[in-house]
């Protein structure tokens, strides 16, 4: 629900959570309650300097977003490291069923949906989100993110599950809603992260069985009721066209060109002797002058037009690394290098790069939950189901 907004603004994530989350973090500082450890004093510090970091020598685009991005994923990061154990399971999936149901609604009812609630609460909607092959988007900006983020929370339902936090009606109810919204949305994204979740899940046990029956009525539902919604869809497109000659498809999709562009230009800019970065801002100052030094030949005009168009959006870290060098690269260093080596929790963390690498803001709420629960088991859990789980 970070995209929604009773006076939304022009950008994708929308400052309500942030204003909630500083005055929780504030409140904790008051009451003498904040005990950071070094990573987190690097982390705040890091932050702290994003705000002045602006190179003089080179023309900038000035946001105040831009020079707040780390100072608020901090501020989530310390908030859901410190309370993860008191988050209650229903909270973290209020928001999953808000989406779920958002999304069933702009199927229905597109028109009413985007004249009632898309431009009037939703940051930066993009409309057409509503038609065609990309599908529709519910309460987010672009269909894309909808997909992505139904990834994200089956991964984390996967981990409750796992912990005995949440049942198996519960759990088989989110694995259908995930799917019918990843098929809903028709996002690229959205498939592959879903599928990732799917490879994650396989064993020969009857839990897969019972999954992939669920998986398969959800899909049934969906595909029986419109069966244009999958055919020639986007999601379907990218999954076929991966199937069949993968290569191909990663040189010449645009979007994909995009993301993979925006990804490199990071520590290309970094081996291009910008060791600290090139200042905050400096992202569309830089690109052009890395595309065509590294990256001429692997991309074609509309996707660097796009890439262009997205200002770096498209990759936290392609953005970060360029105007933050390697002080950037340390701080990622440091936030996964706390995660378990263990399948559950290596699954939350793959979902964390995901979407810092190709997807959303630094500062998406739903990442730094997903890289919390990665660092460290649940303080409530029994020990014994804890290493059985963990040792599949």
């Amino acid at each position: 629900m970070s995209f929604i907004s009773p006076l939304p603004l022009s950008t994708d994530i929308q400052p309500l959570i942030f204003i909630f989350a500083c005055l929780v973090f504030f409140y904790e500082m008051i009451n003498h309650n904040v005990k950071l450890n070094r990573f987190q004093i690097y982390f705040l510090l890091l932050s702290i300097i994003q705000i002045g970091y602006i190179n003089v020598n080179r023309d900038f685009n000035f946001s105040p977003s831009n020079h707040l991005v780390f100072l608020f994923a901090f501020v989530l990061f310390y908030l859901f490291s410190r309370y993860r154990d008191e988050i209650s399971p229903n909270w973290v999936f209020f928001g999953f069923y808000v989406n779920f149901f958002s999304a069933l609604l702009q199927y229905l009812v597109p028109d009413i949906w985007v004249a009632s609630v898309g431009e009037h609460f939703i940051g930066d909607f993009r409309a057409a989100q509503s038609s065609g092959g990309r599908g529709v988007g519910g309460i987010n900006p672009e269909a894309g993110f909808l997909g992505a983020i139904a990834g994200g929370y089956l991964a984390i339902a996967s981990y409750y599950y796992g912990r005995r936090l949440i049942g198996w009606t519960q759990y088989a109810l989110i694995i259908a809603a995930g799917i019918i919204m990843t098929v809903l949305s028709s996002s690229g994204t959205g498939y592959l992260l879903v599928s990732l979740w799917v490879v994650s899940r396989f064993s020969l046990n009857r839990s897969t069985i019972v999954l992939a029956i669920v998986v398969g009525l959800a899909l049934f539902v969906v595909l029986t009721g419109n069966s244009g919604i999958y055919t020639g869809s986007r999601g379907s497109e990218v999954l076929l066209s991966l199937m069949k000659n993968p290569v191909l498809f990663l040189s010449t999709d645009v979007s994909s060109l995009m993301r993979v562009l925006a990804f490199l230009i990071g520590p290309l800019t970094i081996i291009d002797g910008h060791v600290i970065g090139t200042g905050v801002g400096t992202f569309d100052q830089v690109a052009p002058s890395i595309i065509s030094n590294y990256l001429s030949g692997i991309g074609n005009n509309e996707a660097f037009s796009r890439l262009m168009d997205a200002h770096g959006g498209s990759s936290a870290f392609g953005r970060h690394a360029a105007e933050m060098g390697l002080l950037f690269i340390i701080l990622l260093m440091g936030i996964f290098s706390s995660v378990k080596l263990c399948r559950a929790k290596l699954l939350l963390a793959a979902y964390a790069v995901l979407f810092i690498s190709f997807s959303f803001s630094f500062a998406f709420p739903l990442t730094w939950l997903l890289i919390s629960l990665s660092h460290s088991d649940l303080g409530h859990v029994k020990k014994e189901w804890t290493e059985i789980y963990e040792s599949n």
